[in-house]
């Protein structure tokens, strides 16, 4: 570089760093490893050490503060090395073998540091092949590895120093240059598991007392305050896998609690498992926190180190171009001076040695800093998953006032209505109505299934505990059951009022422009024993009632796929006029805020007569009564909650029993449409040697309905009837969102004054029924090319990420298998149509 070249740039001396007079102990420290590096090629020719000679100069990726790093060079970086020992070995005379180059040792180092596994062991056969390979002198293995243990005993102190005190705070080996992220923030447990189990199992007792007694003492102090208040902040999920030594520890706290207040309230018992679970996440949380304060500490001080060494260069650049300038009578700089008396220099060979030999260690030392920052910023990405890579409609945030919204719902959910049993919902209880009978409890392999379906770190409620700690505390676990026996035997004086407290997250729909109040779907976070008492109530409900939902419900049914069930009888009679020529009907029925809108004295009602056994109903009642939420919403890092709102209207969502319970309160709309609509009979199957034809008149997913008759005069019957008994159950029809559609029919085109408010579908018009676009058949060119869109997205964000290869395996497996595997299902007629799309499968593929 010219003297030109050099004064353009800025001086390295201005930056705001640790610099030379203002840091001596750490200028003193580099100095004194790099005169060292001087002393030893000036007093052994050709740059030649003997093996019992000590070379602190090679150990280049071994320096104070990021000696732990694992800074590996690059293959190519490594042959570069190699080329340039092997030009400098023919100018040389041959040499002994047991003389070794700095260069040599240098490429030692960065060899062990590169092939050191997770565990910290060296894998000595590998680096004797690269060694090879990178065409340097032969050497045998036990060569290798004596000449490396004397590099890592013989340094300089100032180094060794830094090394040991390194090493005292990163006992994790790195691994490879390809995935060199710091094994204890993959795996924090091993943290725990090393103070639970003990290392080599000499010190099991004493390591168990001191994290048991640490353990303890946390939850003494969050127990008082978890006890006085139920509207708690969530307990952070602990990084990586909890170790069962340390829960075992939390269940024997919480055992010996419970025991010693003898009480069998579900206040005490929540409130201890909130203190236990925030105490165990306390102490992982601390043992990362150490950890990750140790890295940043090592990226700290390879930054100063770096820092330092850029001041270093610039002074030596300086004075040389003052000496080329022939700047004679302009004395040098004062850091100069100092470092001329720190580093022994004499003459300008020297200045430019060392100067060859600063730059060597400042470009190492930048590589270092390089991949550090790079480790911790792929770090971040992996620890949030691929979830916050493809949730775009969080991105969007609520826009309206959680007090505004909570005002909107309040006409829908705040305000009774009135509910009479009319002559349409009596002839259903005739048909339907049995005589209550005593519910069975759940048997011990029933309540075990039921715990496996809970979600472990699902959104908590407002207690702010995840379903992990009630499945994985046995202590826990059982109290909680038993105290959920005693709840539906006396409700009211068993349940608390905070249990059936909820809160409401807000989830923006998928919509173009402003949001206003109602563009957004309410999903409730329910206190998670909340769920685990409702789900044991739809056990019981179920095994009573579930054999008896209309035939024409096909949601929550064993052995099925709903969905693809409802696809296949709908297709089978669209394809049946389309062939046969027959007159159809159809009708597309949307419910507005249907789950939000359900009267609650129609479920009492409903329930009554469908013969639920009393201790269920009653404590239902109890829930209902004491059910409250608010409405919540992040702005500005915040966490922004409205006025508590008590439900009394609609079931929540999020609630495992409500979807048991809505599709019994509309089983009467089915009743109805079975005794007064003709439903539509298949010309197909109607032969001698047949099963009969299909009748069907309508087919119900959840609160999905379609509706099918031969006559249109029918088709405004069904409509009209629809709409009547809805409103008795609290539910209302949007028309807006329904369609009508005719086969085969004259009269398609003039609607009836019933059917005017509902839209007709044109021939180049869809409506979209459970996730497929509709006409007559559905159009599986439109729903495949969508899917294939949104999948080919997906895994792009996902593939292109830097999530590790076990999340992008997940991610892919829970976000696109599921739509395509969906798509594909509902593929159910047309050869050609199956053979095209099979094939454009593999082209996606």
């Amino acid at each position: 570089m010219s003297p030109t070249e050099r004064s353009s740039k800025p001086s390295p001396v201005d930056r705001g760093t640790k610099v030379l007079t203002t840091s001596t102990r750490t200028t003193e420290q580099a100095a004194s490893c790099a005169r060292n590096q001087l002393q030893v090629d000036q007093t052994i020719p050709s740059q030649r050490v003997e093996e019992t000679t000590s070379a602190p100069s090679s150990k280049l990726s071994r320096r104070p503060g990021v000696a732990s790093t694992s800074v590996q060079p690059s293959t190519e970086e490594l042959y570069t090395m190699g080329n340039e020992n092997q030009n400098r070995e023919e100018q040389l005379a041959p040499r002994k073998r047991n003389l070794w180059t700095t260069q040599e040792l240098g490429t030692l180092a960065a060899l062990v540091e590169r092939h050191r596994g997770a565990n910290g062991r060296v894998q000595w056969t590998a680096i004797l092949k690269q060694w090879g390979d990178l065409r340097m002198p032969a050497r045998t293995a036990a060569a290798l590895k004596a000449a490396y243990a004397k590099l890592a005993k013989e340094t300089c102190p100032q180094m060794r120093m830094a090394e040991l005190l390194s090493e005292s705070t990163n006992d994790t080996p790195t691994t490879s240059a390809g995935e060199n992220e710091n094994h204890a923030q993959q795996h924090p447990e091993t943290l725990i598991q090393t103070e639970v189990a003990g290392e080599d199992g000499r010190n099991d007792s004493l390591k168990n007392q001191d994290l048991k007694q640490k353990i303890n003492e946390l939850f003494e102090r969050y127990y008082g305050a978890a006890k006085a208040k139920q509207d708690r902040t969530s307990i952070i999920r602990p990084k990586g896998e909890i170790p069962r030594g340390i829960l075992r520890i939390g269940n024997e706290i919480i055992a010996k609690h419970l025991r010693l207040i003898e009480t069998e309230n579900l206040t005490t018992l929540n409130a201890a498992v909130y203190a236990i679970g925030k105490a165990i996440a306390t102490v992982i949380a601390d043992n990362i926190r150490e950890k990750e304060a140790a890295s940043r500490e090592k990226l700290r001080t390879a930054i100063d180190l770096s820092s330092t060494l850029i001041r270093f260069i610039s002074t030596l650049s300086n004075e040389l171009m003052r000496r080329d300038a022939g700047e004679r009578n302009k004395q040098p700089s004062k850091m100069y001076l100092e470092m001329k008396n720190i580093f022994d220099i004499t003459n300008k060979n020297d200045i430019e040695r060392l100067l060859r030999k600063l730059k060597d260690e400042y470009n190492i030392v930048s590589i270092d800093v390089q991949r550090m920052q790079e480790t911790h910023r792929r770090h971040q990405i992996r620890s949030r998953g691929f979830s916050s890579l493809i949730n775009k409609q969080q991105e969007r945030g609520v826009q309206t006032p959680v007090e505004q919204i909570r005002d909107y719902w309040e006409l829908i959910v705040g305000r009774p209505k009135p509910f009479e049993d009319t002559s349409e919902l009596k002839a259903w209880a005739r048909e339907h109505e049995r005589r209550t009978r005593q519910a069975d409890d759940l048997t011990e392999g029933e309540w075990k299934t039921l715990f496996s379906r809970i979600k472990p770190w699902k959104a908590p409620g407002p207690d702010g505990i995840h379903g992990f700690w009630w499945k994985h505390l046995p202590e826990a676990k059982t109290r909680l059951i038993l105290w959920c026996r005693r709840a539906l035997q006396n409700p009211k004086q068993t349940i608390p009022k905070w249990l059936c407290h909820g809160r409401v997250v807000l989830i923006p729909k998928n919509k173009e422009g402003p949001l206003g109040p109602g563009d957004y779907r309410p999903i409730a976070c329910l206190n998670t024993c909340y769920k685990i008492l409702t789900a044991m109530m739809a056990l019981q409900i179920t095994k009573e009632v579930g054999e008896r939902l209309p035939p024409e419900q096909l949601a929550l049914r064993k052995g099925i796929w709903g969905c693809t069930h409802a696809h296949i009888l709908d297709q089978a009679v669209c394809k049946d006029a389309e062939i046969s020529g027959k007159e159809l009907h159809m009708l597309w029925v949307d419910m507005a805020k249907a789950y939000d809108s359900v009267s609650h004295g129609a479920v009492r009602w409903i329930m009554a007569k469908w013969g639920v056994s009393s201790p269920i109903r009653n404590t239902l009642s109890t829930l209902m009564n004491l059910q409250t939420i608010r409405y919540c919403n992040m702005q500005e890092g915040k966490l922004i909650a409205s006025r508590p709102l008590r439900i009394r209207n609609g079931l929540m969502q999020g609630d495992a029993l409500s979807p048991l319970l809505f599709c019994m309160v509309i089983s009467p709309i089915s009743h109805w449409l079975r005794h007064n609509v003709l439903p539509y009979e298949t010309k197909t199957g109607s032969g001698p040697n047949s099963d009969g034809p299909l009748r069907l008149g309508h087919i119900f997913y959840m609160d999905d309905l379609k509706v099918y008759t031969s006559r249109w005069d029918q088709l405004a019957e069904a409509k009209k009837g629809i709409q009547k008994v809805a409103q008795q159950l609290g539910l209302e029809m949007n028309p807006a969102k329904c369609a009508v559609k005719s086969l085969n029919s004259l009269q398609s085109g003039t609607p009836q004054q019933e059917l005017r408010e509902i839209p007709v579908l044109a021939a180049s018009e869809f409506y979209k029924y459970l996730g497929v676009e509709q006409n007559s058949l559905s159009n599986i060119e439109e729903m495949w090319s969508r899917a294939e869109e949104s999948a080919l997205t997906v895994t792009k964000i996902i593939m292109d990420s830097e999530l590790t290869v076990h999340q992008k395996i997940m991610g892919f497996n829970q976000t696109v298998i599921p739509k395509m595997k969906y798509v594909v299902s509902c593929i159910i007629f047309g050869s050609g149509r199956f053979v095209s799309l099979k094939k454009r499968a593999r082209e996606l593929d």
